[in-house]
Parts: C-alpha cells; structure tokens; sequence
C-alpha cells in the first residue's frame, strides 16, 4: 500500500531531483541577465552611445573653432 504510493508520487514527481521539491527543475536560468546585454561591456549598461554622441559633438566643437579661427586670420591679413 506504501509503496504503490510513493511509486504514484514518483511519477508525479518525473523532475529528477528525487522528491525535493524546491522548484529546481523551473530555476534554470541563472537570473544574471546578460543574455539581453550584448554590448560588452561586462553588464556596465551606461549606454556606450552616449560616448558615442559625446565624442562626435567634441569633434563638431574643435572643427567650429577652427573655421573660427581660420575666419579671424583672414580678417586681419
């Protein structure tokens, strides 16, 4: 009778982990989440376009200041 029971309660329990009931067979991801941060950059989600945009607008600033400065030394020659 016992153990025709515990067979029963064996098939119902088909995860293999022998009865512990600890939701094992569902925890399969490792919760590190960084299969969706693919830039990387090692889970540092800073937004590496940002850099990006930083960089063109420092470059946008340099050349402004030159074509300034090239237009102020035509005006004096």
């Amino acid at each position: 009778m016992l153990s025709s029971r515990a067979d029963k309660l064996k098939r119902l329990d088909d995860d293999g982990d022998n009865g512990d009931d600890d939701n094992d067979d569902d925890d399969d991801d490792d919760d590190d989440h960084d299969d969706d941060d693919d830039d990387d950059d090692d889970g540092d989600d800073d937004n590496d376009d940002d850099d990006e945009m930083m960089m063109v607008f420092v470059m946008m600033m340099m050349m402004m200041m030159m074509m300034m400065m090239m237009m102020m030394m035509m005006m004096m020659v």
